[in-house]
């Protein structure tokens, strides 16, 4: 038992760090496509906020698991916030349109 609580830590150890680039690259990836990097900016520092409590349990266990978490929180708030972004620009969109054929 002992051996395969060491196979799968260190395998964990060689994967949170190619997850962890994985989503540092998503969100450089969505913030050089935004209009308003500033905005971005401010999204991802509103969400990097809501996300430390869900983040605690991975204090002891590990830093490099708490900083994994912790971009996962924020690539799932900003993926939040993109998605509703995306449908109010699509909302007015149909407004408009259904105005003209009044």
């Amino acid at each position: 038992k002992d051996s395969n609580a060491v196979d799968s830590e260190d395998a964990l150890k060689q994967k949170v760090p190619t997850e962890i680039q994985d989503v540092e690259s998503w969100i450089e990836n969505r913030k050089d496509k935004a209009k308003n990097p500033g905005k971005f900016d401010e999204l991802l520092f509103a969400a990097s906020l809501k996300c430390p409590s869900e983040c605690l349990k991975f204090i002891d266990q590990s830093p490099k698991m708490h900083e994994l978490c912790l971009l996962k929180c924020q690539k799932k708030v900003m993926t939040i916030a993109i998605s509703l972004y995306i449908l109010m620009k699509l909302f007015q969109l149909l407004k408009q349109n259904s105005s003209f054929y009044k």
